[in-house]
């Protein structure tokens, strides 16, 4: 069992009779949670993460970049890159084979906009359909901004979550 504080009887109560909750579910969540699940997803979010971004090489071979170039794009917050264990790396979402220099349109305001939120939590919100992207049907933030979709959409979602 986790040493992490849990819902007092309360607030268990007020989840569930809120509507947030039946009681079945809230018994469900709470053996999941119990047995780890919420250390075990992070972890699987963390390995998808890694798996689907890119080394240095893989970059510069994708972009035809040099050293330097590649260097300057990321110092000029062009490039969205992050360390992990020790290695840059560039995460997925970012590229794009549809869009001119084969990247993610409005991608240097997106990286202005994120700040130092951590690049799981990123990549998340960036493959998550969202309620406000839509057209026919909610999209995703990579694929809004790849439909032409404006910058505005996600500085609101942005602001409402308080991210920055």
């Amino acid at each position: 069992m986790l040493d992490e504080p849990s819902l007092s009887p309360e607030e268990a109560e007020f989840l569930i009779t809120s509507g947030e909750f039946t009681p079945e579910e809230f018994d469900d969540i709470a053996t999941r949670v119990r047995r780890g699940a919420l250390p075990a997803s992070a972890a699987n979010t963390l390995v998808a993460g890694l798996h689907r971004s890119m080394s240095d090489d893989a970059v510069r071979g994708f972009l035809d970049l040099n050293d330097q170039e590649l260097d300057d794009l990321v110092t000029a917050g062009r490039l969205y890159a992050v360390d992990v264990a020790g290695q840059r790396r560039f995460p997925w979402w970012q590229f794009s084979l549809s869009s001119p220099g084969k990247l993610l349109p409005h991608l240097t305001a997106i990286i202005a906009l994120l700040g130092e939120q951590h690049w799981i939590s990123v990549s998340g919100l960036m493959s998550t359909p969202q309620s406000t992207m839509v057209v026919e049907g909610a999209h995703t933030p990579v694929e809004w901004f790849r439909n032409g979709g404006g910058i505005d959409a996600l500085e609101e979602i942005l602001e409402a979550q308080r991210w920055r």
